[in-house]
């Protein structure tokens, strides 16, 4: 039952960190007219917090702190607390620390911009290795049956998503995310964002992952 409850408030804070991330972009110079609206395609998740006209920087950090609390959380429970044995392996102590990192690098993902280039690009590539030895780790362990939480079917569909995962970055090009698209009228060049800018693009993607395996674990 604690592992319903905290996944279901992982989701609601994931929906929330969405819709008050949307809200507080569209807060920005709230005097000005026709302004562009938020895009998952081209803009990167710290930028619904990124302006200091915005309304809800303060109370969007927060529930994005909260949101990356909860995935923490749902593995620690998961692999720390919930053994009824007191047993805990090797393998559990790993997954466990996995998560709780992974928790914090959703958090920052949201509140680290690119003027700090180095510390986002450091948490991106933690976020998307962590999230794919994740996927891959939770089958291996399932497939041990060192405590059998799931069922062994579980094992192959955690394995095809992590190679999913793992392929969208081999093959992906990713340093072309900052590369602009120009346009001339009337004398006047203009650079302006790709309709899909890759690396925003894939934050989300693996944002959208971690979120998803929380679902998968509770429902199998």
């Amino acid at each position: 039952m604690i592992k319903y409850i905290i996944s279901l408030i992982i989701i609601l804070f994931a929906i929330g960190v969405v819709v008050l991330g949307i809200v507080n972009y569209n807060s920005r110079y709230s005097e000005l007219p026709n302004k562009d609206s938020f895009s998952f395609l081209n803009q990167f998740p710290y930028e619904m917090q990124d302006n200091e006209t915005m309304k809800y920087n303060l109370p969007f950090k927060l529930l994005t702190a909260l949101f990356g609390a909860s995935y923490a959380v749902f593995g620690m429970y998961l692999f720390f607390f919930s053994n009824a044995y007191g047993y805990r392996s090797f393998h559990e102590y790993i997954l466990g620390s996995i998560f709780i990192i992974l928790g914090i690098s959703i958090f920052c993902n949201f509140v680290i911009s690119l003027k700090n280039y180095r510390q986002h690009l450091f948490n991106i590539s933690l976020l998307f290795a962590l999230t794919v030895i994740n996927y891959i780790y939770l089958g291996f362990f399932i497939l041990l049956g060192v405590r059998p939480l799931y069922n062994t079917a579980l094992a192959y569909v955690l394995f095809v998503l992590g190679a999913s995962l793992l392929a969208s970055l081999i093959f992906t090009p990713l340093k072309r995310w900052m590369y602009l698209e120009k346009e001339e009228k009337d004398g006047t060049v203009k650079y302006y964002r790709k309709r899909i800018s890759i690396l925003p693009f894939m934050e989300w993607i693996f944002l959208s992952a971690n979120v998803l395996l929380i679902i998968i674990l509770t429902i199998f």
